[in-house]
């Protein structure tokens, strides 16, 4: 069975990125299927606003080298901007938004009862088609994507395909934090982790004693938590590696946007001057 790990390629893998793509690189080669890296490249060309980065082959070799060094490469590599072609002859049957700023509710396709959901419609037409084309036969991803699910499935079944199987995994936060580890918050990469000294044996054995304790909680613990005394024997330093990391367009001054950017522009400025004292 063909797996795969999906992400936008505009900064660095972290530690939350990698339980999910050990989880998809060891059900792809337990089954004999192949692990796919699919970078879905195209809001680096098109969003009406959003975060710059390296070019995409830039972060393809970064990504590359980062799951090489765990042992863990992918087999194949996918960028969606390439499947254009196949998400436009798609959208003939679904006729879905391309602006990625509109939404798509799908609440007649909802069990009674249930709330629905809003989505970015294009997104998800081109996740779905980029795993057709791969062959996806089931991938895991993080419990925050879970709303996604419906609108997934739906188009599967709109393009007269099969969904792929889907395991939703629980995201990684630290234990004073209330949200998980996110790149869009500049948390510690991998690469800031290799660099302070960490082992791939030292990060992996971290997360299997995050999801030993998370399998103690049950069904009560929604989040894996980085547990104490665990990569922090050795102080992290981010490394200088976002050149690129910035507001992609001009943005109106005192408007949330831009109080938004501010605040990522802080946090970036911050890892930058602890990096070089």
């Amino acid at each position: 069975m063909n797996t795969r790990f999906c992400v936008v390629p505009y900064h660095d893998l972290h530690i939350g990125h990698l339980h999910i793509i050990l989880e998809n690189w060891r059900c792809a080669h337990k089954s004999g299927g192949k692990f796919v890296l699919a970078l879905y490249d195209s809001p680096c060309h098109f969003m009406p606003r959003g975060i710059a980065s390296a070019p995409v082959s830039t972060m393809q070799d970064r990504y590359v080298e980062d799951l090489d060094w765990f042992g863990i490469a992918p087999d194949e590599i996918v960028w969606s901007s390439r499947n254009a072609e196949a998400h436009w002859q798609a959208n003939q049957t679904l006729h879905v938004p391309r602006d990625t700023g509109s939404v798509w509710s799908v609440y007649n396709a909802h069990p009674p009862g249930v709330p629905w959901h809003t989505y970015h419609p294009w997104q998800t037409l081109a996740v779905v088609v980029d795993d057709h084309e791969a062959e996806i036969g089931g991938f895991c991803r993080g419990t925050d994507l879970l709303p996604q699910t419906q609108l997934y499935d739906y188009f599967c079944h709109q393009l007269g395909w099969n969904p792929p199987r889907q395991q939703y995994l629980p995201t990684i936060c630290h234990e004073d934090a209330e949200s998980k580890i996110s790149k869009r918050d500049c948390g510690e990469t991998l690469r800031d982790l290799r660099g302070a000294g960490y082992t791939a044996r030292d990060i992996t054995q971290s997360i299997a004693e995050m999801m030993r304790i998370y399998g103690m909680a049950g069904s009560t613990a929604h989040s894996l938590v980085i547990p104490s005394g665990y990569l922090t024997s050795r102080e992290v330093r981010p490394l200088p590696h976002d050149p690129y990391w910035h507001a992609k367009l001009k943005v109106v001054e005192g408007s949330a946007e831009a109080e938004q950017l501010n605040i990522r522009a802080a946090i970036m400025a911050s890892r930058m001057s602890r990096s070089v004292t």
